[in-house]
């Protein structure tokens, strides 16, 4: 009986061996952003609206250039860091996100934060609205 054990593998066995990594996340994320853009694209050529169809044409582009990127990083094979798989991953969102006013600063965050530059020695303590 012990030699018919050794054949099964256990379901822990099984569920560590497709256990999906960060990359492999990001890369559901990016292909399901890819699919809502092209559903966004046929509809704007359905109502003949070609700026706005060529504009997603041009996102698609870019998110598989990025999913690109997310695909040579094989993992198991490099035996990089989670620090290495975060850093890919941000650079994916970087170059996939759609910029707005309102995101801007979760996107390209600053990282000169209290440090001296254009306007941050300026006096702010005098009401009176002039700064010479």
């Amino acid at each position: 009986m012990s030699d018919m054990d050794d054949f099964f593998l256990n379901d822990d066995d099984l569920a560590k061996d497709n256990e999906l990594n960060k990359i492999d996340l990001a890369k559901i994320r990016l292909l399901e952003t890819i699919s809502r853009t092209a559903n966004e694209t046929i509809q704007n050529i359905r109502f003949n609206e070609e700026k706005d169809a060529f504009d997603n044409i041009d996102l698609i582009t870019n998110y598989l250039a990025a999913l690109h990127r997310l695909a040579e990083t094989d993992v198991e094979d490099l035996g990089i860091s989670d620090e290495e798989m975060d850093h890919v991953i941000k650079e994916a969102e970087t170059l996939t996100t759609e910029l707005t006013f309102r995101n801007i600063d979760t996107v390209f965050p600053d990282d000169n934060d209290g440090k001296s530059g254009p306007g941050k020695d300026i006096d702010t303590s005098d009401a009176s609205g002039t700064d010479w």
